[in-house]
């Protein structure tokens, strides 16, 4: 009886010390601003200094945009597979287009995010105000949906806020009841914008991304500051990955389109950015129209792009067998970006744009990662590591089975500590263990005296 009791104990005792995972995705945070605004991230380099950072960044996918690369992100699947196939795209199957922060489920359901997986492993999760976060039947028992409302601190807050047992309402008046029975969350995923947003307001370079970078790395800090709370106080310790969706370039000319490229000569064009996906109409006597008015535009632009078909696209963008992936597309030089007419006549300027091919470097995500699953002051240069590795990366920290994936654990196993990296379902620290074996001492003590 009294083994089963030490066991209990000795279970009990490791989940108080188990690990828990905090995923920050920041849009558009390129690797190499790392070092380019090093001045302005100070409290970034420490906590690159107590865990690891990966020199060049992330391999990402193609297109390298924000709500694929988040879908490649959070399920560990190529565009080909999990099928958000652009920020906009048209999907032939459903005959309906895809807008940003569209929520239907029927456009998200080829895949399923880490957050959802977790939970149904008895792992209770978070997401606040990520792509995908916001489709209900995907929600994970905590979430904050999108909202730029929200400042970092808040969203901070409101993350951290989820590994912690909520506050008691007994005696308490107009208090959700339901928030009470939540399991404190084991893993949360969350998200903020403007770092992308000064890459294409004021292009990757300026002055006002610096100034951007500096209050976000202010902002670091305090979540520095929370986590060490949940450690000292609560016993809570926490894996932080702060890792992002794509890199950033600096954009110098644009090529107007929509005045010639539109349902006059397609059933679908999609215009965003650097890619524009075309939907020609089946009746083979208006594909002329079509090819007149691309070679129109060609003739004023005849650098900034290329026409591609889709069955031209290499195999290494794992993008072309998806049936969402268009039969033509135009496909933006770098530096380039199509604009509509609209925003050519308003004077509309975009500094930064991304979603360009995936190796090159400046569309590579960040990634570090700090906590005890984590080696210290690591600078990881080989293998290359790939967005989609993180999800694995993810459910290996979290000792859950992940769905299949295009990830590897191969590149990651090495910013893990040996324990952790050979597949160990938990590592527990030398102090831990010498208390856990004073506890079990102290047990026997008392059976002998009692």
């Amino acid at each position: 009886m009294l083994n089963l009791q030490i066991l209990s104990i000795f279970l009990s005792f490791l989940e108080i010390y188990s690990t828990k995972v905090l995923l920050l995705s920041l849009d558009g945070f390129r690797w190499d601003y790392f070092y380019m605004h090093k001045e302005q991230l100070p409290n970034l380099h420490k906590i690159a200094q107590n865990g690891v950072f990966v020199h060049n960044g992330l391999m990402n996918n193609w297109v390298t945009n924000t709500f694929p690369s988040h879908r490649s992100l959070l399920t560990g699947l190529y565009e080909e597979s999990h099928g958000i196939v652009g920020n906009t795209f048209f999907a032939p199957e459903l005959n309906d287009t895809f807008y940003k922060w569209t929520t239907d489920e029927k456009f998200w359901n080829w895949s399923t995010p880490i957050w959802k997986v977790a939970e149904d492993q008895g792992v209770p999760s978070g997401c606040v105000s990520i792509a995908g976060c916001d489709v209900k039947e995907q929600q994970p028992s905590h979430f904050v949906e999108w909202s730029r409302d929200y400042t970092f601190r808040d969203l901070i807050d409101k993350s951290v806020d989820m590994f912690m047992k909520p506050k008691s309402s007994k005696g308490r008046r107009n208090v959700d009841s339901s928030k009470e029975s939540k399991k404190p969350a084991e893993a949360v995923f969350f998200y903020y914008y403007k770092v992308d947003y000064a890459g294409h307001k004021y292009g990757p370079d300026g002055k006002e991304m610096k100034d951007v970078l500096k209050e976000v790395d202010n902002e670091l800090e305090y979540l520095v500051d929370r986590l060490a709370t949940l450690r000292n106080f609560y016993n809570i310790y926490i894996d932080l990955i702060i890792t992002s969706d794509h890199g950033m370039l600096s954009i110098n000319k644009t090529i107007v389109l929509d005045n010639d490229i539109n349902k006059s000569v397609a059933k679908e064009v999609v215009n965003r950015g650097n890619i524009v996906h075309i939907w020609p109409y089946k009746d083979p006597s208006m594909e002329p129209k079509l090819m007149a008015a691309i070679d129109k535009i060609r003739k004023r632009y005849p650098k900034g792009f290329k026409v591609t078909r889709k069955e031209d696209l290499p195999d290494r963008l794992h993008f072309k067998k998806s049936i969402r992936c268009p039969p033509l597309m135009l496909i933006a030089e770098p530096h380039y970006e199509f604009i509509d007419q609209e925003d050519e006549d308003e004077g509309k300027q975009i500094r930064g744009n991304h979603g360009y091919y995936p190796e090159r470097k400046d569309m590579h995500p960040i990634f570090i990662a700090s906590g005890r699953s984590f080696k210290e002051n690591y600078n990881h240069t080989s293998p290359q590591i790939q967005l989609v590795d993180v999800m694995p990366l993810v459910a290996h920290l979290l000792n859950i089975t992940p769905n299949a994936n295009n990830g590897s654990l191969r590149g990651v196993n090495k910013l893990l500590v040996p324990g952790v990296a050979s597949n160990q379902t938990f590592w527990i620290d030398s102090a831990t263990i010498n208390s856990v074996n004073l506890l079990c001492l102290l047990l026997c003590c008392l059976k002998i005296l009692f």
